[in-house]
């Protein structure tokens, strides 16, 4: 468990799971008092999921990201591409902002509710 003052707001407490070193938590030390975690170094899954749902607190659904190992890249590029599928280009740039203007101003949670289009987006 790592606490970390300038997580922003939205961030204050966070999960990282990896295949190679378990799991990451991650969280401001507001969001540890609020827990009952202060001054805890490491907490077990269960008693973590125990705090939050006494806190009333919730984790955003699946946001997961997926990484690829160095090792392994070479091997995924060097797979045939599907037919139809190519690479943008800037011939594309007008089609793509066309699309990202029609997207929401919000994007749904998992656990109901909405969030702010993240920053840098298209508007």
């Amino acid at each position: 468990m790592l606490t970390d003052d300038s997580l922003p707001g939205s961030f204050s407490l966070m999960i990282l799971e990896t295949s190679s070193y378990g799991r990451l938590l991650t969280l401001t030390p507001a969001q540890a008092g609020r827990l009952g975690q202060v001054g805890v170094p490491v907490v077990s899954e269960p008693a973590l999921r125990s705090a939050l749902a006494a806190a009333g607190a919730a984790l955003h659904g699946a946001d997961c990201l997926f990484y690829l190992p160095v090792e392994d890249q070479a091997a995924v590029r060097a797979e045939p591409v599907p037919g139809g599928t190519r690479q943008l280009t800037e011939a594309d740039a007008e089609a793509f902002a066309q699309f990202a203007a029609a997207a929401p101003a919000r994007t749904p949670r998992a656990s109901g509710g909405w969030r702010p289009r993240p920053a840098g987006w298209p508007a």
